[in-house]
């Protein structure tokens, strides 16, 4: 399936009072709000985090460009968890006015989250940013994005990522790939699909696809779809699968950073 790079349409974000995640919630006109953070780690169909697809360094969270961004504009993260420790803030500065931003949050924050509410199950952070301009006008705040992740997952055995020989040092040049295309291999059979997800430099999506993989556990990427990447862009592929514990979850994900010689 093709993706435009869409807007947001989540309406809300926190206002100036932020000890209470759920009251502070207001809503504003669309005209006033920035596009909602990119929880890599998240599908989209889903909106649910697997804890066994989070890498050890932490949860990728990625601010696209917004409008109006300048150099060293600072922009804070805001991962609101269940309570203090699993809460986690971050600030950036803009380098480059055409490329996206990613902030790691760490995995043990994740771990530390007790649930919503605490004792369950369940633990549904909440994530936004702002943006503070250096031309020092007024702040400018993100929509929120939502995603709740199962807490007694967390030593749940992971599925490892795909691998693509002609990209091992996570670097792929699209324009170097002969035909018939990109071959990725799968480490174990894929019960259900697996998705390769194009990111243009700006951090939004350019094409996105679900496939499926037959018993040979390897699949070629075709040039038309090599096509839909972007210099300074990147590429994520994961599946979904079974792991040790014939649990269904997601894979931690193969990253490739798009470089054209």
């Amino acid at each position: 399936m093709t993706t435009a790079r869409s807007s947001c349409r989540d309406y809300y974000v926190y206002g100036a009072d932020m000890t209470n995640s759920k009251k502070d919630l207001r809503p504003l006109s669309t005209a006033n709000i920035l596009d909602r953070p990119m929880v890599m780690d998240v599908p989209p169909e889903s909106g649910v985090l697997d804890l066994p697809a989070v890498a050890d360094s932490g949860v990728v969270v990625r601010v696209a460009v917004y409008p109006e961004m300048a150099t060293n504009d600072t922009v804070q993260l805001l991962w609101r968890g269940s309570n203090e420790a699993s809460s986690y803030y971050a600030k950036l500065s803009v380098r480059d006015t055409e490329h996206f931003l990613d902030f790691i949050v760490p995995k043990s924050v994740l771990l530390a989250d007790p649930g919503t509410p605490p004792g369950g199950d369940i633990a549904r952070p909440l994530v936004s940013y702002e943006v503070f301009p250096t031309s020092g006008g007024p702040k400018k705040e993100s929509a929120i994005t939502g995603l709740y992740f199962v807490v007694s997952w967390a030593s749940t055995p992971s599925n490892l990522p795909p691998t693509v020989p002609a990209a091992a040092d996570g670097l792929l040049d699209p324009d170097q790939i002969t035909d018939p295309g990109l071959t990725v291999l799968f480490p174990r059979p894929v019960i259900v699909n697996a998705r390769w997800t194009s990111y243009g430099r700006d951090g939004r999506v350019i094409y996105m696809e679900r496939f499926g993989v037959g018993p040979e556990l390897s699949v070629v990427i075709f040039r038309s779809i090599l096509d839909l990447t972007e210099d300074g862009g990147e590429v994520r592929i994961i599946y979904s699968t079974s792991n040790d514990e014939s649990i269904l979850i997601h894979s931690l994900p193969a990253v490739l950073q798009i470089s054209r010689s």
